[in-house]
């Protein structure tokens, strides 16, 4: 499964479904860019490795997918300007 996740904050809307999709063997990536805003993920290094490891999930710039339409997405509708 592929989500694009803007800021920490969407990860409590994700993990529960990257822990299902573990336990039917189906692996994550999660798709970020730079903001710059208190609960980005670049402001959050620390705490979001921890989730890394523990869900075991991949992790990329939304810059390294070459083929953006290759994927199918997950992501929720909201203003994060």
């Amino acid at each position: 499964m592929n989500f694009i996740i803007p800021e920490m904050t969407f990860l409590k809307y994700f993990i529960p479904l990257i822990e299902e999709g573990n336990k039917m063997g189906i692996k994550s990536s999660l798709f970020s860019w730079n903001i710059n805003k208190y609960n980005s993920i670049s402001n959050n290094v620390k705490e979001f490795n921890k989730l890394l490891e523990a869900y075991n999930f991949n992790f990329y710039g939304i810059e390294e997918t070459n083929d953006i339409f290759s994927f199918i997405w997950y992501r929720l509708c909201r203003d994060v300007s």
